[in-house]
């Protein structure tokens, strides 16, 4: 599930580094081009909660399979497309199984292992989305250089195909929770407020993030000096951090679930803030020291926030959940874009970091405020909470989630 992950966020950001060569060869304009991947985001916002409750009844692992089958053939159509017509269409229907593939494998590990490993099982289930950050895209984008970039998109159609046939092959089949019946009433389940304060904080923590995430290399030139042949080194050691950061961060979750995301969130904000000051000399040790602990202090955040959210849903509504936050990850990611080239056109680039740093210490507070409300309240309205029907949640959670700026 891991690799799967893999191929299809890269599938998602390919074309970002691509944009050049398909708009030479369909004579396009390079803005054009370049909303292959906003037409993608948009598509995950838009369907994943639908289509999720839509295929409730069709068995998960069907369901898996046929999604990272679907993505894999999505990238074939978008190489042999001879128009950009054709190759919009190729991205709409991988965005499609990609947001279903993402919503349903987010639930899948909480049925496969033990509750006591949900965070190190979810830790190894999203590494395959930072690994593609870090080594999918750049390969990719290589690939597009070496051979084409039809053929970028061939190669990660292959590995998808393959990645299809070991699921088909190895994963377990687990059993498809079914709503109540005999009642047409829309019952609120209690664990849909947990749902929602979950998915709040990933938007205050993502949002904040993203926003100086894609202006990293920015940054680095105007704020801190790098030269450009420095910054893939940097890249790499921040990575690596990152990779390190996932490990730890599932391995103590399992066991101190609060005191581990807060120390992150602590983290996080401390070196976040430090960055102006060691951010004057260039490549120095201070600097990729500093920029090494944020990747620590992020890395394991989002991991911990999706392990919880499987945790605080009941077993009715795992697969909404899944699906929503999915939605609010795509949202957020999209909205913190959009508002860092607001900042970096207005207050300018140096003070990214200052609005990551405020979105990550304002969600290690709510957190550990909500934990503590949370313990005071009766037995009933913790983890495991019974559900009722899953429309009740879609209708509260995707309404406010998907009204947002997207990608």
């Amino acid at each position: 599930m891991s690799i799967g992950i893999f191929v299809s966020q890269t599938a998602e950001f390919l074309p970002g580094g691509l944009v050049p060569p398909i708009a030479e060869e369909l004579d396009l304009d390079v803005g054009l081009v370049g909303q292959m991947v906003s037409v993608f985001a948009f598509t995950v916002v838009v369907s994943t909660a639908p289509m999720a409750l839509l295929t409730a009844r069709i068995g998960r692992k069907t369901l898996v399979v046929t999604a990272m089958a679907v993505v894999s053939l999505s990238n074939v159509v978008v190489a042999a497309s001879p128009g950009f017509e054709g190759i919009l269409a190729g991205r709409v229907v991988g965005a499609l199984a990609h947001g279903l593939f993402w919503a349903i494998v987010a639930t899948y590990a909480v049925e496969i292992v033990p509750r006591e490993k949900l965070g190190r099982a979810m830790a190894f289930t999203t590494a395959g989305g930072s690994l593609a950050s870090i080594l999918g895209i750049p390969i990719g984008n290589a690939l597009g250089e070496a051979f084409g970039w039809r053929q970028a998109f061939i190669a990660v159609a292959i590995v998808g195909s393959l990645v299809t046939l070991v699921l088909w092959r190895w994963l377990p089949r687990i059993e498809t929770t079914k709503g109540r019946r005999g009642s047409s009433r829309l019952k609120f389940d209690r664990s849909a407020l947990g749902i929602a304060m979950i998915c709040i904080l990933i938007l205050i923590l993502i949002v904040g993030q993203t926003s100086f995430g894609p202006y990293t290399t920015l940054w680095l030139e105007e704020i801190a000096g790098f030269e450009r042949a420095t910054i893939p080194i940097y890249l790499l050691i921040t990575g690596v951090a990152g990779a390190v950061g996932a490990i730890l961060a599932g391995n103590l979750y399992d066991r101190y679930p609060r005191i581990t995301f807060m120390a992150s969130g602590l983290l996080l904000t401390a070196a976040l803030c430090l960055l102006a000051v060691v951010a004057d000399d260039g490549f120095s040790l201070q600097l990729v020291a500093t920029s090494a602990c944020v990747s620590l202090g992020f890395a394991g955040l989002p991991m911990m926030l999706q392990a919880r959210m499987m945790q605080t849903a009941s077993p009715q509504m795992r697969r909404i959940a899944g699906a929503v936050q999915t939605t609010v990850f795509n949202v957020a990611i999209g909205g913190g874009a959009l508002i860092g080239g607001f900042v970096v056109s207005g207050a300018g680039v140096g003070a990214l970091p200052l609005i990551a740093a405020t979105s990550a210490i304002v969600t290690t507070v709510l957190a550990a405020a909500w934990d503590a409300l949370r313990r005071r309240r009766p037995a009933a309205d913790q983890d495991e909470a019974p559900g009722a029907d899953e429309r009740a949640m879609l209708a509260i959670s995707t309404t406010g989630s998907i009204s947002l700026p997207g990608r």
